[in-house]
């Protein structure tokens, strides 16, 4: 099963919860706090643990659109992307 890596930054005023990708790291607020790193098979899953990361309680799911596995493919492309990535967390 496939699985993609989730970060959970914060700033003073949100919180953000998004899948690895250059797009969420070049659209990261600047001075945004790395919190903590996850894998998820689904976003049922990725909505489930940030969810219990601040005891928000159950995640509301939406069938047929947070339930859907991620691809061998998307797998493929986020790994291509983390292998050339220098990890945020350090760079900000």
């Amino acid at each position: 099963m496939a699985t993609l890596l989730f970060e959970i930054w914060e700033t003073d005023d949100s919180m953000e919860c998004v899948v690895v990708s250059a797009q969420a790291d070049a659209l990261r607020e600047p001075g945004a706090r790395f919190v903590r790193a996850f894998h998820a098979s689904t976003h049922n899953e990725s909505g489930q643990t940030y969810y219990d990361h601040y005891d928000w309680g159950p995640y509301r799911p939406i069938a047929g659109v947070t339930d859907v596995p991620f691809s061998s493919e998307e797998q493929a492309a986020q790994q291509a992307y983390l292998a050339t990535r220098a990890h945020p967390s350090r760079d900000r």
